[in-house]
């Protein structure tokens, strides 16, 4: 969303969704930041934020909070709330919290605003093993509607500072989505389930769920924008599909989300002006489809 719309859209969104549980004017980052806290803590009764100035946790408590936040829904579609492990030993959890934070830090000398979206709507970064679900799939990192402002990091694989950098955008864009939902409807959520509705996935590059599909391509083309704005289109990636894959995957799930008349029984306005806005934006980037 930071991309495809802009830095103060997020920034509205955000205040639009804490304003009134603020004592004081909303008037710099710190007090929108304490906002958001005390409205995730007004309502996720299961997923506590995290107030303190640490963000990366790897205790007991946080990881089966993180469990919780992930759990059953009808909505996952690939076993998702089997996808956190046990916690991690002292010593790896550490060397992965190092890692992390160099990436952030990083981030912040790339984009200072993206930066600052982030460390707004992420107060948490939990750390675990991996968990394994629909037939072993292993999974780098997750986001969930139940638990916002928290991201899951796994010890799965060996990420590089840019693979780790993506992975925070990653997270991050799905919390602006969920987000934004707060603010505009995307779905009517009594037709989400219809098999019908499902569209081809811009990370995956397989038929999902539709509100899955959605996030995919925003996601997918948060990545894109980044590595676009930042001159990293050719850099090696491990965690994501390379540029040209990612791009080729993204405007298939658009034609895909687009092309199948049964998503106008869930989609609201607002969720096909972002991919229509996503589509002209890649084009006046990448070129037309040739």
């Amino acid at each position: 969303m930071y991309h495809i719309t802009s830095f103060p859209e997020v920034i509205k969104s955000q205040y639009q969704v804490s304003k009134k549980y603020s004592d004081l004017k909303i008037s710099n980052k710190r007090n929108l930041k304490n906002s958001y806290l005390k409205f995730l803590e007004k309502i996720q009764k299961d997923c506590k934020p995290n107030f303190e100035s640490h963000k990366i946790t790897y205790s007991l408590e946080a990881v089966e909070k993180a469990k919780k936040a992930f759990g059953f829904s009808k909505l996952n579609d690939l076993g998702q709330e089997n996808s956190i492990g046990e916690t991690l030993d002292i010593i790896k959890a550490n060397k992965l919290k190092d890692k992390i934070n160099r990436a952030i830090y990083k981030l912040k000398n790339i984009d200072v605003n993206l930066y600052h979206v982030f460390d707004i709507v992420v107060n948490e970064i939990v750390l675990s093993r991996c968990g394994s679900f629909n037939s072993n799939i292993k999974a780098f990192g997750g986001t969930s509607q139940k638990g916002l402002g928290l991201i899951w990091i796994s010890d799965y694989g060996s990420l590089s500072q840019i693979d780790l950098i993506e992975l925070i955008i990653h997270e991050t864009t799905h919390n602006l989505v969920f987000i934004d939902e707060l603010v505009h409807s995307h779905f009517d959520y009594n037709y989400i389930n219809d098999k019908d509705t499902w569209c081809i996935s811009a990370i995956l590059d397989s038929h999902r769920p539709i509100d899955k599909v959605y996030h995919s391509i925003i996601v997918a083309s948060e990545i894109l924008l980044f590595r676009h704005c930042n001159n990293a289109m050719n850099t090696g990636y491990s965690l994501h599909p390379n540029t040209k894959d990612l791009l080729k995957t993204t405007r298939k799930s658009i034609a895909s989300f687009m092309s199948n008349k049964n998503v106008a029984r869930t989609a609201k306005p607002r969720t096909y002006n972002i991919v229509d806005l996503i589509d002209n934006k890649l084009i006046d980037i990448f070129g037309k489809i040739v």
